[in-house]
């Protein structure tokens, strides 16, 4: 997760999670489309 952040330049800030959903806290900025940074997160492996 945190390499699919810096591939779209956003900071991940906060992590938790467990076996079937996480929570993320991540710093997008406005150049970035949020579907598409949410769809290339759910495909990652966690890290």
């Amino acid at each position: 997760m945190r390499q699919v952040c810096a591939d779209f330049e956003t900071e991940l800030a906060e992590f938790n999670g467990e076996a079937n959903h996480v929570h993320l806290l991540v710093n997008v900025p406005p150049k970035v489309a949020i579907s598409r940074l949410v769809n290339s997160l759910k495909a990652s492996r966690p890290d």
